[in-house]
């Protein structure tokens, strides 16, 4: 009997489980005691430049083409890795093309005589397009462009008082380069010249160079921001240009290449007037020649953008490319990619710098000149221009 209550129990048990798991999985029931509420969190609406930013990429997207021009050796290197990653990341296909700044220029305005409007984005030095783009009319504001916060942090470029204007108005021409190593302008030749040796941009006027130097001429637009430079720091001006054109016999190259090349033939023991670039690829296939001095001199290293400044052309074909292409540039990928594709200091302070190369990499602590970021530059670097002309005039030159 025992046995037999104790078996009905356990069955009525058992049936009583059943019955309140089969309540429990009926979606009809009616639970004894309600469920814990799990939390969610609502959609986060979108920013306004969010939606900007997703609407233009479609504007873009649909006019499908970027024209680009970038001068010299840079619009050849940011051809490889950076415009490619850009036209993948926006479906927008980017036509290149590369050379000398004097060339497009002639180019460009020739076009816009005939009334052909072919290009969207400059890349280039602050020259050209302070002597002849903007006096030609071929220039928008660029700053009229520039939606994306990254770009418009004041204290995400070098300064901290926000982008860097090469143009007087402070509004066409951005320079995004901000190259701070010590010496660029003095590259030489190592079989001919001891470093140690140079402790002032005035060592170079020592007898045994005069008519050994080589440079680009400083009358063209490829090399203005150097003679501004040489023009406006305290510690050189007239002084350092007069002897330097009249008295030293410098020989005059019209393009960087043959300059560096004359100059690793041992012909000359000293390249100026831009020849960094094309100097440190001869040093790099094994050449006695150097692209900087390395060392503290008396007056002072500088800050360059060089060939490092953007500015959108007027009449662009594809104005919503346009736009998205100079703010994605401008921004922290952007500028990443660019140090990436050829060594150059981005003026971002921003972002990694382990990809720039050491004699372009901004130190601290050190007492720079910037020339291109006063906002008289432009005055100068005509001033400086006219001055030179009429010191090689005198020479015969």
């Amino acid at each position: 009997m025992v046995t037999k209550r104790i078996v009905l129990l356990f069955g009525i048990i058992m049936v009583t489980a059943l019955l309140v798991a089969a309540c429990g999985s009926d979606p009809t029931a009616t639970p004894t005691t309600a469920p814990k509420a799990t939390a969610t969190s609502a959609p986060t609406a979108p920013t306004a430049f969010e939606t900007d930013w997703a609407a233009l990429q479609a504007a873009a997207r649909a006019e499908g083409e970027l024209q680009l021009f970038a001068s010299g050796g840079f619009g050849s290197v940011i051809g490889d890795t950076l415009l490619p990653f850009f036209s993948e990341k926006f479906g927008i296909k980017v036509v290149n093309s590369s050379g000398s700044s004097r060339q497009e220029a002639d180019r460009v305005l020739a076009e816009r005589d005939a009334g052909v409007y072919s290009l969207d984005v400059w890349i280039g030095g602050s020259g050209t397009s302070t002597t002849r783009l903007i006096p030609g009319n071929v220039l928008d504001p660029v700053i009229d462009l520039l939606i994306h916060p990254e770009v418009l942090d004041d204290s995400a470029w070098y300064g901290g008082n926000g982008l860097i204007f090469a143009d007087a108005a402070r509004t066409h021409v951005i320079g995004f380069m901000a190259n701070g190593g010590y010496y660029p302008e003095i590259t030489f030749n190592t079989d001919l010249v001891n470093e140690d040796e140079i402790t002032s941009f005035y060592d170079m006027f020592d007898p045994k160079y005069k008519g050994k130097i080589i440079m680009q001429d400083p009358r063209l637009g490829g090399t203005l921001n150097t003679t501004a430079f040489y023009y406006v720091h305290p510690q050189l001006g007239d002084e350092f240009l007069t002897r330097l054109m009249t008295e030293m016999e410098p020989a005059i190259a019209d393009d960087a290449r043959t300059a560096a090349e004359e100059l690793a033939l041992g012909k000359y023991a000293f390249c100026l007037f831009s020849c960094q670039r094309e100097v440190g690829k001869l040093a790099k296939e094994g050449l006695p020649v150097k692209n900087e001095v390395t060392h503290l001199l008396t007056e002072g290293p500088q800050i360059k953008m060089g060939s490092g400044a953007i500015f959108s052309v007027n009449q662009p074909p594809n104005p919503n490319a346009q736009k998205l292409f100079v703010n994605w540039f401008l921004s922290k990928e952007g500028q990443t990619l660019m140090q990436q594709a050829n060594g150059e200091d981005s003026a971002r302070v921003d972002i990694p710098k382990d990809s720039v190369f050491s004699e372009n990499r901004r130190q601290p602590g050190i007492p720079y000149v910037f020339p291109e970021a006063d906002p008289n530059f432009v005055e100068n670097q005509n001033a400086a221009v006219e001055y030179v002309r009429g010191l090689l005039a005198s020479v015969g030159r």
